[in-house]
């Protein structure tokens, strides 16, 4: 019996720290998100904080609660723990989907916020195409376990390509000459 409160005590002691986390982590995502403009919104009223608190605790709350399965959810994908089709339409195509739609909040006006945006939206990728990657293995079809596979490979290099191409600026000179002959 004193075994069981021992670990029920350390079981109340790890869930306060996830909450304890949790709030601290949003609260600090704001405060960096403030400082640089990458928010729509400012906290600095009361309202504003008092937005920064609920969420916090929301964030918290939610942490408690799927905390474990939120990170198997993110970690299962790569080392290949996932189904070959939720890797494909969950994490690849709906995973998209909804980081495209959290660009609709990102302030275009700021050339940070957009970066950081950028930079975000090809973390993803990359993290997407490994789980395809790793999860082509529970494909019904070796065929189309290789062709994934390849696939996966081939839109990494293009990543990468792509990145060094954006961090070089050679798109900004590309896309000034294409405003020159459409305007």
């Amino acid at each position: 019996m004193e075994e069981e409160e021992i670990v029920l005590g350390a079981q109340a002691i790890a869930a306060t720290g996830r909450v304890l986390a949790g709030g601290l982590l949003f609260s600090v995502l704001v405060l960096v998100g403030a400082e640089f403009d990458l928010l729509p919104w400012r906290p600095h009223s009361a309202g504003g904080w008092a937005i920064v608190a609920v969420g916090g605790i929301l964030g918290s709350g939610l942490l408690v609660t799927y905390g474990t399965r939120i990170g198997a959810l993110i970690k299962d994908p790569l080392v290949g723990r996932t189904s070959f089709g939720a890797a494909v339409w969950g994490y690849g195509l709906l995973g998209s989907l909804i980081y495209t739609a959290l660009g609709l909040f990102v302030d275009v006006g700021s050339a940070s916020a957009m970066r950081l945006y950028s930079i975000g939206g090809f973390l993803y990728s990359i993290y997407a195409t490994v789980a395809v990657y790793q999860c082509a293995h529970n494909a019904r079809s070796r065929f189309v376990a290789v062709c994934a596979r390849v696939s996966a490979v081939l839109w990494l290099i293009l990543l990468l390509v792509g990145a060094y191409l954006y961090a070089s600026g050679a798109f900004d000179g590309l896309l000034s000459s294409l405003e020159t002959q459409i305007g």
